[in-house]
């Protein structure tokens, strides 16, 4: 994978067996990772530029408010 130094990246699902492969290899690329999942937490990822975010997206309310909220997360990042 080329580099993502200076990139932040979003994913969903990043607690799962492919969510947790696909939050991996976007890290050792050098992004910035806001890994959204129902039960994820900052130490289900030992790097720093890991933001664990819980969200639940079976809802389109509750996938409005979380992607609103990982947009206000990743400005900051």
């Amino acid at each position: 994978m080329n580099s993502l130094e200076g990139k932040v990246t979003l994913v969903t699902g990043a607690k799962g067996g492919l969510g947790s492969f696909v939050t991996e290899a976007f890290l050792a690329a050098g992004a910035k990772v806001v890994g959204v999942s129902r039960s994820i937490k900052a130490g289900d990822f030992s790097h720093p530029e890991f933001t664990a975010m819980a969200a639940e997206l079976s809802r389109l309310a509750s996938t409005n408010a979380a992607a609103a909220a990982a947009l206000a997360r990743i400005t900051t990042l």
